[in-house]
């Protein structure tokens, strides 16, 4: 048999793997990811996990994707850095220890 595509995910440029979970960068910009969201490392305001692609936040504009263990980042091409999931030591970068089921803005 081979390979089907995984619904949801169209037009990928990019994939990176987490422990759990996978995101993909599209063509257009934006993000999708599934697996598992327990930690809200998919990014899509849950701690659901999905068998499809959910589209990540609001994110647009997008250059690079990387999943960590239990947490995900996004880089924009102005420079920006997004964040979620897991952040038990801070991997958000926001100044707290709260885990992220969306994305948000390292904090300078």
């Amino acid at each position: 048999m081979f390979p089907q595509p995984i619904p949801g995910i169209e037009g990928a440029i990019a994939v990176s793997a987490g422990h759990w979970h996978t995101l993909a960068l599209l063509q257009n910009g934006a993000a999708r990811a599934w697996g598992n969201g327990g930690a809200g490392q998919l990014g899509d305001g849950s701690a659901q996990s999905h068998r499809e692609g959910v589209k990540v936040g609001e994110l647009l504009d997008l250059i690079a994707v990387a999943a960590g263990g239990w947490h995900s980042f996004a880089l924009g091409k102005s420079g920006t850095i997004e964040s979620w999931g897991n952040n038990t030591n801070n991997q958000m970068a926001d100044g707290t220890l709260e885990a992220r089921n969306a994305p948000v803005g390292a904090q300078e």
